[in-house]
């Protein structure tokens, strides 16, 4: 499979800036460097693969209902022996659509939301048998995907499901980050604090 950057356009503001930028020369992505991130590593549309390997993904990501999102078992899958990046910039990453994954899940909390962490625990789990995928990688991808979670609970003000969900997270090389976490599960205080504090950023990235 091979990828490249593409141009974030943002639908409300209609700005755009380079992301999934990952330098200027063309070259080999190893997996560790795929899996073991906070979000996805290359936009969709720049994915191109051989038939006869996307045809050969495991029959789950095909057959088995509730998959939440195919980006990340795509790369994960295919990018077992690297991913080749290509520098140059060809295609638009649209932000801000109604209906789009991001927004969608903004809007979903409480037990719905924690279904879906599961869910998504689950799948990534089923990534842990298969040859050539880094173990640790999957630790750190899957201590990420919980982080996502538990900072929408406290988006949303729940600090009981934000708990639950925040537990479990074990990141390597962010110990002031792992260190705000615990505190925000020790200390209402903390948490309201915390929480004001994602709004101030979430906004700013907006």
């Amino acid at each position: 499979m091979c990828v490249h950057p593409a141009m974030r356009l943002s639908m409300r503001t209609g700005k755009q800036k380079k992301g999934f930028d990952h330098g200027p020369e063309e070259h080999v992505v190893s997996p560790e460097a795929i899996i073991a991130r906070h979000n996805q590593f290359a936009p969709t549309a720049s994915m191109l693969m051989r038939a006869n390997a996307a045809q050969d993904l495991p029959d789950w990501f095909f057959n088995e209902p509730g998959l939440p999102v195919g980006d990340f078992f795509i790369e994960a899958i295919l990018g077992r022996k690297g991913v080749l990046y290509l520098p140059d910039t060809m295609s638009v990453y649209r932000r801000d659509v109604p209906g789009s994954y991001t927004n969608s899940f903004r809007r979903v909390s409480g037990e719905t939301l924690e279904k879906r962490l599961q869910r998504m625990l689950y799948f990534v789990e089923k990534l842990r048998d298969m040859e050539g995928i880094p173990e640790a990688a999957l630790d750190q991808r899957l201590s990420y995907v919980r982080l996502n979670y538990a900072l929408q609970f406290l988006s949303a003000g729940d600090r009981e499901r934000f708990i639950r969900a925040s537990r479990d997270i074990r990141l390597r090389g962010h110990g002031g980050l792992q260190a705000a976490l615990a505190a925000m599960r020790r200390s209402r205080v903390a948490f309201a604090a915390g929480r004001q504090a994602f709004h101030a950023l979430r906004r700013l990235k907006d």
